[in-house]
C-alpha cells in the first residue's frame, strides 16, 4: 500500500466518521477551505480514494473496510455521475446559447 498523501493521513475511515471542512482546515493548517479543496483534488489525481458527503453531516473520510465501504464508494461514484450529467446538461445549454448567439447550428457534444 502506498505511503497516504497529507490530508489522506488525517481522515478517518467510514461516512459516520467524516471530517468537515472547517475541522480539517484547523488541523492540516491549511488557510482557507479552497486551500484545503484544491490539496485534496490534487492528492485525488494522484490516487488517494478520499471520499466525501455533502449535507448535513458531511465531510472528507476514508471508506470503511468491506462490505460497508464497498457501499460508500458506491454511493459516492453515484454522487460524481450525478454531478457529471448535470454539468454535461449546462455544457449542452450553454454551447446552444453560444451557438445561437453566433449564427451557427448547434452542434449536439455529450
Amino acid at each position: 500500500m502506498n505511503k497516504p498523501s497529507f490530508v489522506e493521513g488525517f481522515l478517518p475511515q467510514g461516512e459516520a466518521n467524516a471530517v468537515s471542512t472547517a475541522e480539517l482546515v484547523a488541523v492540516t493548517g491549511y488557510r482557507s477551505a479552497r486551500e484545503l479543496q484544491k490539496e485534496i483534488e490534487r492528492e485525488r489525481a494522484a490516487g488517494a480514494l478520499i471520499l466525501s458527503r455533502s449535507g448535513d453531516g458531511g465531510g472528507y473520510f476514508m471508506p470503511s473496510e468491506g462490505e460497508a465501504g464497498k457501499r460508500e464508494i458506491a454511493v459516492y461514484v453515484q454522487t460524481l455521475r450525478a454531478r457529471a450529467v448535470n454539468t454535461l446538461r449546462t455544457l449542452k445549454t450553454a454551447r446552444a446559447a453560444l451557438a445561437e448567439l453566433d449564427g451557427q447550428e448547434e452542434i449536439e457534444v455529450i
